[in-house]
């Protein structure tokens, strides 16, 4: 059984909470059109309740030559890195009955953020500010958090992904977390 389902902001996939697999509460992720299960958002010690993909994508920003400085060094080994396609990740937030919530990026088995200690109840719902930098959370206990993520803590800049040229060119494929 899934609920509370949640588009990503191209709409290339749907994340659905209160699933489970091998007696793990996850968050799925499917594809649209295949409707294949993509990702498993996994870690939560009671079932998931909400999920919520950020309203933005984020381009992921460029490693440099390796090394630590711009030196020209190792420049052979990245001399076509210009013409490498882009990385573009989403961003998704997970509640649980568990009182906690976890953040996850598209391209990692692990999330980004646990948030912890801030709810003594079940997370009910949760919005993501306009900027994509802001989560707003709310629990069974009565109470709202205010939570607010950094430049950096996505590790890329934000995109519209309506507007995008990346996401519109075929050359930029939304990374997924593969199932193991």
């Amino acid at each position: 059984t899934f609920c509370r389902g949640s588009w990503s902001p191209d709409s290339s996939h749907v994340a659905l909470s209160f699933a489970d697999c091998n007696s793990q509460f996850v968050t799925s992720v499917l594809e649209r059109g295949s409707w294949e299960i993509k990702a498993r958002f996994v870690g939560h010690s009671r079932p998931t309740t909400v999920s919520k993909f950020n309203p933005r994508l984020f381009k992921l920003h460029s490693v440099g030559d390796g090394d630590g400085d711009d030196d020209g060094k190792d420049k052979d080994k990245d001399k076509d890195k210009d013409t490498k396609e882009p990385q573009i990740v989403s961003i998704c937030a997970v509640g649980s009955l568990d009182n906690r919530i976890t953040v996850w990026p598209s391209n990692s088995a692990r999330p980004i953020a646990v948030l912890r200690s801030f709810f003594s109840m079940a997370i009910v719902d949760m919005a993501w500010t306009p900027d994509g930098f802001g989560l707003l959370a709310c629990s069974n206990d009565g109470s709202v958090g205010y939570f607010r993520f950094g430049s950096n803590d996505f590790g890329g800049s934000p995109i519209d992904a309506a507007s995008s040229e990346l996401v519109q060119s075929e050359k930029a494929k939304i990374a997924a977390i593969p199932l193991n």
